[in-house]
């Protein structure tokens, strides 16, 4: 055998193992795509489109800020219910919808609208993990006669 065709069988025995290799990455990747692709779709079919995702082995309230008396919140919900909320030292408390800087309890007041994420405890109270204070909408005119 040649000196030039060894170079050449060298030379297509890496690019095979290449393109194996590749393929092998191609078929993996594929397939954990399509496998997340459809975890999420039989989550998100089996969850209520009027309710909101949380997470599996949580708890969550949404509503506005009736009463606080030091690390306890009342919660009044959406359905005219109330909720007690416990806020604790791993409590994050968190403003708007993006990452904002770690507030406190002595930031939230009484009229916040909040989402408050946890787990309940006993006597049915939720001791918060995460608190975010939603946003006030605003409200922009309309104009009359449309």
């Amino acid at each position: 055998m040649l000196e030039s065709e060894k170079k050449t069988t060298r030379w297509q025995r890496y690019a095979l193992l290449a393109l194996v290799g590749i393929c092998v990455l191609g078929t993996v990747f594929g397939a954990g795509f399509f496998v997340g692709r459809w975890s999420v779709r039989a989550t998100l079919s089996s969850a209520s489109p009027n309710r909101m995702v949380l997470p599996s082995s949580g708890h969550g309230a949404i509503g506005k800020i009736v009463q606080i008396e030091g690390t306890t919140l009342t919660l009044q919900t959406r359905d005219g219910a109330t909720q007690t909320i416990l806020i604790e030292n791993k409590s994050r408390i968190e403003r708007g919808i993006a990452k904002s800087p770690k507030l406190t309890a002595r930031d939230l007041k009484v009229g916040d609208h909040i989402i408050v994420v946890g787990t309940p405890n006993a006597q049915r109270q939720i001791r918060a993990n995460l608190i975010r204070i939603l946003p006030v909408p605003t409200l922009t005119p309309t104009p009359t006669g449309l």
